[in-house]
């Protein structure tokens, strides 16, 4: 039986007297179930220097060896759970480990465990579950439970850099006793990863950093490699795909976490699966039919529905107002729309960017902004809170202070690019805690992935991509696990313009995805 005891200035572990009758057999310690494998004994005893594993009677330990404020010394849970980081992060294959890693009061659904197994199966998983369903949970459990039977020591997460944090967070709820090493770019260093590889479990760095990758992650090859967003990889000829194309083959296992595998058409997943799978799909694959390429896939790639697997999950309704043009916006369009059928075919991207711009505003004049502040006023009155997305910065910009000026200067934020990662998080954390601050102002490439933000259980969309899946990801920032509440979603598009054509650009992009990723969800 383990022990524990904590004296002024150590603390002591003491092992059974006869280690060398375990061999990954269950012994106590304190109130959790510990494992003990022949190989973590192996290296304990290596690690301690003793010529005989019968002489591992009890192991002290000062407290210099945990940090410099060792308050936390009081508490003998934390320090079983750094202990037990400390001698895996010090390649010792962790010599013990508790049975889970996580808080009693998480609770996995039997779909996330039934995703946690499946992706234990095989080198290579896209696990492209609805947005919402727990994949960032899912696999780092299912990494954990590597870790455990010793068939990996390194994970390296590639992720957007807004979802660095998110990923930290994460890794402190679901592997907490394990040491995470997040890289920002601005220290993605080949001397940095020299010191910190071999002292480490999970490594976050982000896509952009994959363009130029640290020769130590080539020459200590994470054991598993996972990338979260990966539909950024859909782009063949990008630096980023290229980048991590070279380092899949290195790494025992890679697994591709996005609830978009298409975006546009079936090259998006083929490229995906290049990297997945590297053995089985290659250039000629592009030229099947949706039907052939879905058979391919099927095997590794797992697909579960909000509708399908969650009970417990706030309804979603969704409405799209199609609302006339303000007299002054309607006299725009019509000018710019007559120089653009008269330009004879010049310039058109440009002339048709300008009417999308248009149809939000036009000289301060606006019938979007309008029917959002009459939204908004009854979602503040029912004490909610809502996220106003757009892809124009004018747009959020012009709506925060339409807010602030009706209903108080804490009562929204602006989420957008030009933060860095501290200033992007403080936004985040103020809109979950804080009572007055209810609307929050996103630009949609960036708020669109990753973000958890059931505080809200309404969404406004300004505008919308002409892709259906980037709408479907801002929209599950707040229909996802945890939200108790009914969502509304309000998409606000304008009559006889440009943005009446947008159902039916949606609609054709969404029955490819249909026929080849959720065809696979009916046949489960």
């Amino acid at each position: 039986m383990f022990k524990c005891k904590l004296n002024d200035s150590l603390y002591e572990i003491e092992f059974p007297s006869d280690l060398s009758s375990i061999n990954s057999s269950e012994v106590l310690f304190e109130d959790d179930l510990l494992l003990i494998n022949k190989a973590g004994l192996a290296a304990c005893k290596k690690f301690l220097k003793k010529d005989s594993a019968n002489e591992l009677i009890s192991l002290k330990i000062p407290q210099s060896f945990f940090a410099t404020d060792v308050s936390f010394l009081k508490n003998k849970t934390k320090i079983r759970d750094y202990v037990i980081g400390r001698f895996s992060q010090n390649q010792l294959i962790a010599p013990f480990f508790k049975k889970s890693f996580y808080p009693a009061n998480f609770k996995l659904k039997s779909y996330q465990k039934d995703g946690i197994n499946w992706l234990k199966q095989a080198h290579g998983r896209l696990l492209a579950d609805d947005m919402g369903l727990g994949k960032t949970a899912q696999s780092l459990v299912a990494a954990t439970e590597l870790f455990k039977s010793a068939e990996i020591e390194r994970v390296l997460i590639v992720c957007p850099r807004s979802l660095m944090q998110n990923w930290a967070d994460e890794i402190e709820i679901w592997a907490q006793s394990f040491k995470c090493y997040l890289v920002s770019s601005n220290v993605n260093s080949e001397k940095l990863w020299k010191g910190i590889i071999k002292h480490g479990h999970f490594f976050i760095i982000n896509y952009d950093q994959m363009r130029s990758v640290q020769n130590s992650i080539n020459e200590f090859s994470p054991d598993l490699i996972i990338c979260d967003e990966a539909h950024k990889l859909r782009k063949k000829t990008s630096l980023i795909h290229k980048g991590l194309k070279k380092i899949s083959p290195l790494s025992k296992r890679f697994w591709a976490l996005t609830g978009t595998p298409i975006e546009k058409n079936t090259d998006d997943l083929i490229s995906l699966m290049q990297i997945v799978t590297p053995n089985i799909f290659n250039s000629s694959t592009r030229k099947l039919s949706p039907l052939a390429i879905k058979g391919l896939v099927r095997k590794n790639v797992l697909r579960r529905l909000k509708s399908d697997v969650l009970n417990d999950i706030g309804d979603l309704n969704q409405k799209t107002f199609y609302l006339e043009l303000e007299e002054i916006q309607q006299n725009e369009y019509d000018k710019i729309k007559k120089k653009m059928l008269l330009s004879a075919g010049e310039d058109t991207l440009k002339y048709f960017n300008d009417l999308r711009g248009i149809c939000d505003e036009f000289n301060g004049s606006s019938v979007k902004y309008s029917f959002a502040m009459d939204l908004i006023e009854k979602i503040k009155y029912k004490n909610e809170k809502v996220i106003i997305f757009s892809y124009k910065l004018n747009s959020l910009k012009t709506m925060h202070e339409m807010i602030q000026k009706d209903f108080g200067i804490n009562s929204s934020l602006i989420y957008e690019g030009k933060m860095d990662l501290d200033e992007r998080n403080n936004v985040i954390n103020i809109f979950k805690n804080n009572i007055e601050t209810f609307a929050l102002l996103c630009s949609g490439k960036i708020a669109g992935e990753g973000l958890n933000l059931t505080e809200a259980n309404n969404v406004i969309f300004l505008n919308e991509w002409w892709n259906p899946s980037s709408n479907n990801q801002a929209r599950d920032r707040v229909h996802r696990i945890g939200q108790d509440k009914a969502v509304s979603i309000f998409n606000l598009r304008t009559k006889n313009t440009v943005e009446e054509s947008l159902a039916q650009i949606l609609d054709k992009k969404k029955s490819i995805t249909n026929e080849v990723i959720e065809a696979m969800v009916k046949e489960l």
